[in-house]
């Protein structure tokens, strides 16, 4: 299930930008969390979606930032497949950059 179709995507979209790290496209996905009343952080910590590489139960608001696969201590592999890099692109679509259209 990508992030996009989680049914708390519409609430925690307004507190994500991409981030653009300088190194040609790529990008992270940035929670500002500084705006965000404290309903709505409790839900970015507590939220719940499955690795979009492996499928494995994940929290994908991880500090400031959304990943969208297992942790790196858990599973290096899943942030280097091609599902992952979907999900990043579908979530950066959503968000309405038209780098993405």
């Amino acid at each position: 299930m990508s992030l996009t179709k989680h049914p708390n995507f519409p609430i925690l979209a307004n507190h994500l930008k991409l981030q653009f790290t300088g190194n040609r496209d790529l990008y992270r996905i940035a929670l500002k969390r500084r705006f965000m009343q404290p309903a709505e952080r409790t839900l970015a910590r507590t939220m719940t979606l499955p690795c979009a590489a492996c499928g494995a139960l994940m929290h994908p608001f991880r500090g400031s930032y959304y990943a969208a696969t297992c942790r790196l201590e858990d599973s290096l592999r899943c942030s280097r497949t091609v599902k992952a890099s979907l999900e990043y692109w579908t979530v950066g679509k959503a968000l309405g950059y038209d780098r993405f259209a």
